[in-house]
């Protein structure tokens, strides 16, 4: 089950922005005594290097969404079923 427990909006997408939204993300987790296992996200480098240290445990895994955005702007043409399917497969396997 996939789901959304926080949205922030940032001037920058900088380290210490990140690490500022995320430090209120994991306050919100304590709060409940529990941390996220999986965190999905685009493929900024300093959310993912950020997300490292302060969410030891977790796994960040890619948005589909993005991925596919990625591929489009790329200018590959894969059916959209197809891309899900490969990426699906993917995951299953390295999980």
């Amino acid at each position: 089950m996939t789901f959304d427990v926080a949205f922030a909006y940032l001037s920058f997408e900088k380290t210490n922005n990140f690490k500022w939204a995320l430090r209120k993300v994991k306050v919100l987790f304590m709060k409940n005594n529990v941390l996220s296992h999986v965190i999905a996200s685009d493929r900024n480098l300093a959310f993912m290097n950020t997300l490292e240290t302060m969410f030891l445990s977790s796994t960040n895994l890619l948005c589909m969404f993005h991925i596919n955005k990625n591929v489009n702007t790329k200018g590959i043409r894969v059916k959209s079923d197809n891309i899900y399917g490969c990426l699906e497969t993917i995951v299953a396997v390295s999980g």
